[in-house]
């Protein structure tokens, strides 16, 4: 499954970069990955399981909640269309 595009956790990478300033962008990016990579126990965004993708959602939106007091709302986080399958 291609899920390229769909997880939100490059805002949630945003905006550790934005609080944590001794991290570059790209460095938080690699973080927050880094984190959802350990918990799921995969290599990349095509491993994550249908049946696991709310699950990581809800991860990453308490995630970004936890670092920024806010809520996360974007359209990806929306159920995953799988395009009939």
């Amino acid at each position: 499954m291609n899920l390229a595009g769909r997880l939100p956790y490059q805002a949630w990478g945003a905006a550790k970069a934005t609080r944590e300033l001794r991290l570059t962008k790209s460095t938080a990016y690699a973080a927050c990955w880094t984190l959802l990579k350990a918990k799921y126990r995969i290599a990349r965004y095509e491993d994550l399981p249908a049946a696991k993708y709310a699950d990581c959602v809800a991860f990453i939106r308490q995630s970004y909640q936890a670092l920024t007091g806010e809520e996360l709302n974007l359209p990806e986080q929306g159920t995953l269309d799988l395009g009939g399958a």
